[in-house]
């Protein structure tokens, strides 16, 4: 079996022992994506249905008394089990209260079916009556009861079973609820589950562990480095307050651009000659920070051709610009960034409009695979935002802003021809605690940009994208009409 000293890891001996029977009764799952009942797919997954056994029924028992009496001492009388996996719970855990930590307390369950209501039901008492709806002890008025179950995503079961006790068990105080596991995921509108359903409920839940204390565990572990790297991940990402700082450390987003200031020529065209030429003639100038790949080439020679391309020349950052990607469901997140994983993308840029879900979701899958993520909510054409007289809501385009810092990103698109949204938006992104880099296209003589009120706003963090003023040079040449871009933007 698996151990590790408690003292060392600064965790309890209980937790550390019931993580160990966790690993090793394959309970807990690690090392692929797991379907949750929230739709996510997490790179974790607790089943203690993988308790089966004599001996290891016997560490989760001692493992929910360890924390109750931890948590709770004797603060309760009943400890009632929800259907399903609670059933099995509710006994073992009393026989491991007695004996574990002197704590005497009784247990019951739903029976199977429930109590009729009719027949020869309609003449018994109260006590008889609620004999035939619970199995085990039931709870006489004042009695306070403890639920325990195994985890709590949607949160579900846990408020049938409240309203269930609260129907024929009224006058009795439910004083909380220990789950094995406290995921501590925020849900689509970026609640904490538990911290919602005590809000909801007013009991309060407890639990064994958090995701933080196995991120903790496997620190120490070399086998498990790529799986404490992705938990941490997904909890950056979808995790709640604390455990976003707890993970933060470990988790920084990974760097894009080399210098604080330079442009980025958007090579959206068709030819891959001119992509090529343009590549040749600007790859050494020291203002040009890398290169926004568009749909068009990828579409037309396949990406993979296309960085082969670039990297002839230059090894700065490329840029993957899907027009717009993470639009689409976030099942399509995985496999859109394993592809540019796998062609030598540095970095993807995200215009998540479908929703919270999508975006934490494109962001975590590209978290995941290692690239560089830049964040847009606001386009620099008129008539994007409703207030233009378009079909985004301006605090929905804004909200991305705040999603995706919270998820840690920190560089992000702003529109060159909208000043006071720029403005906004850093705003937005300094208030999660994210130091920004921004990228801005919108200079061009078409959009109209102002690059020295731009400036203003965003100080020495800043590149600017800029297609047609390159890709339609005098002649072909490409390096002069970026040199004069880099003296004008960025001097």
């Amino acid at each position: 079996m698996t151990e590790i000293s408690a003292t060392s890891r600064k965790l309890p001996e209980y937790k550390v022992k019931f993580i160990n029977a966790l690993i090793d009764s394959g309970a807990l799952k690690l090392g692929a994506d797991y379907a949750l009942k929230s739709k996510r797919e997490a790179p974790y997954f607790l089943n203690i249905g993988g308790f089966n056994s004599g001996q290891t029924t016997s560490i989760l028992a001692n493992a929910y008394a360890d924390a109750i009496a931890a948590t709770l001492k004797d603060e309760f009388d009943y400890i009632y089990g929800i259907p399903e996996k609670g059933v099995g719970l509710a006994p073992t855990t009393s026989m491991a209260l007695d004996t574990q930590h002197a704590i005497d307390s009784n247990w019951f369950f739903d029976r199977k079916g429930g109590a009729k209501e009719y027949g020869e039901a309609t003449n018994l008492s109260i006590e008889e009556r609620l004999a035939k709806i619970f199995m085990g002890g039931v709870p006489k008025e004042g009695k306070r009861i403890l639920i325990v179950d195994d985890v709590l995503t949607t949160g579900k079961t846990k408020f049938d079973a409240i309203e269930n006790l609260t129907k024929f068990l009224p006058d009795r105080k439910i004083i909380g609820i220990m789950i094995a596991l406290d995921r501590q995921e925020v849900d689509i509108h970026g609640k904490s589950a538990m911290e919602e359903f005590t809000e909801k409920t007013g009991v309060p839940v407890y639990s064994i562990l958090q995701t933080t204390d196995i991120v903790q565990y496997m620190e120490e572990y070399p086998e498990h480095k790529d799986n404490q790297r992705r938990v941490s991940t997904y909890l950056r990402v979808y995790g709640t307050q604390e455990a976003r700082v707890f993970v933060t450390p470990a988790i920084q987003a990974v760097p894009i651009m080399r210098s604080q200031k330079s442009i980025i020529p958007a090579c959206d065209t068709r030819d891959i000659h001119v992509f090529e030429e343009l590549v040749k003639q600007t790859s050494d100038l020291e203002g040009i920070g890398g290169y926004k790949l568009g749909f068009m080439l990828s579409l037309t020679y396949g990406l993979p051709k296309v960085v082969e391309i670039a990297r002839k020349y230059t090894d700065k950052p490329l840029i993957y610009d899907h027009q717009k990607a993470a639009t689409d469901i976030p099942d399509t997140a995985k496999d859109f960034m394993i592809i540019n994983k796998e062609a030598g993308i540095n970095a993807v840029i995200l215009f998540p409009h479908t929703g919270p879900e999508t975006e934490r979701a494109w962001i975590y899958r590209a978290m995941d695979n290692g690239l560089g993520i830049i964040v847009g909510g606001i386009m620099t054409h008129p008539g994007y935002l409703v207030s233009e007289g378009g079909f985004i809501v301006d605090e929905g385009a804004l909200s991305i802003y705040r999603i995706a810092a919270k998820a840690g990103v920190t560089n992000f698109v702003v529109p060159g021809t909208k000043p006071d949204l720029i403005k906004t938006a850093r705003d937005i992104i300094e208030e999660q605690g994210i130091f920004p880099t921004f990228h801005a296209p919108g200079f061009g003589s078409s959009q109209g940009g102002n690059v020295d009120e731009v400036k203003k706003i965003l100080g020495k963090a800043w590149n600017p994208i800029v297609g047609r003023q390159i890709l339609k040079a005098e002649n072909g040449n490409f390096r002069r009409a970026a040199e004069e871009l880099i003296e004008q933007l960025l001097r």
